[in-house]
C-alpha cells in the first residue's frame, strides 16, 4: 500500500490517479468567525488554499447531511473527529470520489486539522481501519 504523506500547511496538489493512501497536514487555520470547526476543517480538507487553487480541477463541498462528526476527549484536548465523501472534476472530465477522515483541535485560538483519504474505488475495510488510526493518533502538545 503506497502512503504518501504531505507535511507543509495548505497544499494545493493535481488529483491525479494515484493509488493507495493520501495523507494530508493542514497545519493550522483561523479559527472561523461563525465558530463552525467542523466547516472549516472540511473545507481545509476539500479545498487546500482556501479555494485558491492553481489547477483546473472542480472540487465541491459536501452536503452538510454527508458530514458525521462526533467530539471525544484525548489527554485533555476536545477533539473533533469527522469522516465525509468529497468529488473532483478534473479537468479532462473525471468524477473522482474520496473517503476522508479528519480530526480537529483548537488550541491558542488555532485550529489545528489533519485530513486522511483514499479513492472510493480503492476504499475497503483494511483502508478505513488504517484511515481511523492515522486520525486517531493525531494529538497537540
Amino acid at each position: 500500500m503506497l502512503l504518501r504523506c504531505i507535511c507543509q500547511a495548505w497544499v494545493s496538489r493535481r488529483n491525479s490517479m494515484r493509488k493507495g493512501v493520501y495523507i494530508s497536514d493542514f497545519q493550522e487555520l483561523e479559527l472561523p468567525e461563525d465558530g463552525d470547526i467542523a466547516a472549516a476543517a472540511v473545507a481545509a480538507a476539500v479545498l487546500p488554499g482556501g479555494r485558491r487553487l492553481v489547477q483546473d480541477d472542480v472540487l465541491g463541498l459536501p452536503a452538510q447531511r454527508l458530514v458525521q462528526a462526533r467530539t471525544q476527549q484525548m489527554d485533555g484536548q476536545e477533539m473533533l473527529y469527522l469522516e465525509f465523501p468529497s468529488e473532483t472534476v478534473t479537468r479532462s472530465g473525471y468524477n473522482i470520489r474520496r473517503k476522508n477522515f479528519a480530526a480537529a483541535a483548537v488550541k491558542h485560538g488555532k485550529l489545528y486539522t489533519i485530513t486522511a483519504s483514499a479513492r472510493s474505488d480503492q476504499f475497503n475495510e483494511e483502508k478505513k481501519q488504517l484511515l481511523q488510526h492515522i486520525i486517531g493518533s493525531f494529538r497537540l502538545r
